[in-house]
């Protein structure tokens, strides 16, 4: 803060410093026969007017933080500096009783005007957020602003800003103010009030209290040199003196924090706890927060290309506008975590190793335990078949005359008990199986009865899956009714189909003589429906069931 103070006072004082020259220059060349050395002093006075509004103005570009109120400074600063470059070129360079010399007085009215305006504008920014804008209906402002800029530059056609009584070729030396005059000057004086007022009500905050006295002190020698300059004509630089006032008004409410500036941050930069510092291009460290690291020129490099991980922190980098940040990420506690979970993984792993070998033993006896389970079941389901099979493999042994006929019917129970078999694994695994299952299985018991001189044919028409339970259902059918007929049928047709919501299966049996009726009461038949048509040439058996399940 007394560094703060320091450069403060030692800007105060080259200002002061190069004014009052200004005004020495100003007093030396209006009293001066020389005319040369009297052009020269003015050149030189304009020239440090101007040359400190351009500063000014420079310097709010490098201070201010806000973006808004840094643009609407600079305009400030802008509009001033083009007021003194008018000035200027109203009395040194132009005749003081052509045209263009008094539209370049009547263009002192532009900053005049808006200067006061944008002062508004400002006040209303102050203590807001980046992003607020001005209602729309403070930006209709402008429009008057306009018509008042308007109003003077016409003067020429009806005089009423500016009168001249002696004609308009003495408009420098006799003219008075005209009806319309305090519409521009009260625009001028009214929102210069209402600026510093805004000030005094936005700078009621603890340690402010100087400045609002400044606020109020400044605009009390703004009033007091207009009320001279008025009424008693003082000899004065009046573009000047107004661009010093307007400029003191609002670096006073810099200087007092209202506006924010970045003046502090190297300070707030160095004594925070964040762990980082700035570098330029050739890595050189420009400012360092208390808190970080010391590093050698090559890690700084390093960190630029890629994180340096330095044992208790990562240094990371990143590149800015001249140069670069980097800051350190602190990863003690996350290293100490890690080497705790690599001691806990390692008990793990021992562990581990004995409950994987337990997993695997517990394993191989599931998978034992569910083939015994699968194998027992299906040898309950097929053991009549098996039964069957053996039979007909004894008699072939004994029965030499009728071997073909035993073989060739075991040799139809065996595509049926291979094939039983597969619905059986495949209905373990999932509920609905593809329709085109049963068809395998129906060909291939139908392809065993040639071995027996029967004729077969088959119609298969469903496409859609079927649960597994009507697939074994249907099979198992069809098994029943074609051992019940095998010696007796020399012809058979099979069609399966689907029929109202149900899965049908019509069996047409050839036989070679009429036989008894067929018994249909079997476990094997339960949960369909079965109607048999027995006639002295064929047997017709039309079984549905249906698709929900039986």
């Amino acid at each position: 803060m007394e560094m703060k103070s320091k450069k403060n006072i030692r800007n105060i004082s080259i200002i002061a410093v190069i004014m009052l020259s200004a005004f020495v220059c100003r007093v030396v060349a209006y009293n001066i026969d020389d005319f040369f050395i009297a052009t020269l002093l003015v050149m030189i006075r304009n020239a440090m007017h101007i040359s400190l509004a351009a500063v000014w103005t420079v310097s709010i570009y490098m201070r201010v933080v806000s973006k808004q109120i840094r643009n609407m400074l600079i305009s400030v600063g802008l509009l001033m500096i083009g007021w003194m470059v008018i000035r200027t070129c109203k009395i040194e360079f132009l005749y003081t009783t052509d045209t263009l010399t008094r539209y370049f007085w009547y263009a002192f009215y532009i900053p005049m005007i808006l200067i006061p305006l944008i002062g508004v504008f400002i006040t209303m920014h102050i203590g807001k957020s980046d992003d607020y804008k001005l209602p729309s209906l403070f930006r209709l402002f402008y429009i008057p602003a306009v018509l008042v800029i308007l109003l003077v530059f016409t003067n020429d056609f009806h005089r009423l800003v500016f009168d001249f009584p002696n004609g308009i070729l003495y408009f420098n030396s006799d003219y008075t103010y005209g009806p319309l005059f305090f519409i521009p000057s009260g625009w001028f004086t009214v929102l210069g009030f209402y600026f510093v007022v805004k000030l005094l009500l936005k700078g009621k905050v603890p340690g402010s209290r100087i400045f609002q006295r400044v606020h109020i002190a400044i605009m009390a020698i703004a009033v007091v040199f207009w009320c001279l300059y008025a009424f008693t004509g003082i000899d004065a630089d009046l573009t000047a003196v107004d661009c010093a006032l307007i400029t003191l008004l609002l670096e006073s409410a810099i200087q007092s924090g209202l506006i924010r500036t970045s003046t502090n941050y190297r300070k707030l930069f160095e004594i925070s706890s964040v762990t980082a510092q700035i570098a330029d291009s050739n890595f050189n460290v420009c400012v360092r927060s208390a808190e970080s690291e010391v590093f050698t020129t090559d890690i700084l490099k390093s960190a630029v290309l890629s994180p340096q991980n330095l044992g208790d922190y990562i240094l990371n980098a990143e590149k800015i506008s001249g140069g670069y940040v980097y800051w350190q990420d602190d990863i003690k506690n996350i290293t100490e975590l890690i080497e705790t979970l690599q001691e806990t993984q390692k008990q793990l792993s021992e562990n581990n190793f004995l409950l994987q070998a337990e997993y695997e033993l517990k394993e191989n006896k599931a998978k034992t335990e569910e083939k015994n389970r699968l194998f027992n079941k299906l040898i309950y389901e097929i053991s009549p078949k098996l039964l069957k099979a053996e039979e007909l493999l004894a008699l072939a042994s004994s029965d030499e005359k009728n071997k073909r006929m035993h073989l060739a019917k075991l040799a139809v129970i065996g595509a049926y008990i291979k094939r039983r078999g597969n619905l059986f694994i495949i209905s373990e695994d999932r509920k609905k199986i593809k329709s085109r299952e049963i068809e395998f299985c129906i060909n291939e018991s139908l392809a065993n009865l040639r071995l027996l001189d029967i004729i077969p044919s088959f119609v298969f028409s469903l496409e859609e899956d079927i649960s597994a339970e009507i697939a074994v259902k249907i099979y198992d059918i069809f098994e029943f009714f074609t051992e019940e007929l095998l010696d007796t049928v020399n012809a058979v047709f099979v069609k399966i189909s689907e029929k109202e919501g149900s899965v049908s299966m019509r069996m047409m049996f050839g036989v070679k003589s009429a036989r008894d009726e067929i018994l249909a009461d079997s476990e094997i038949l339960s949960g369909a429906d079965i109607i048999i048509e027995n006639s002295e040439d064929d047997i017709i058996i039309d079984v549905l069931i249906p698709k929900e399940g039986m």
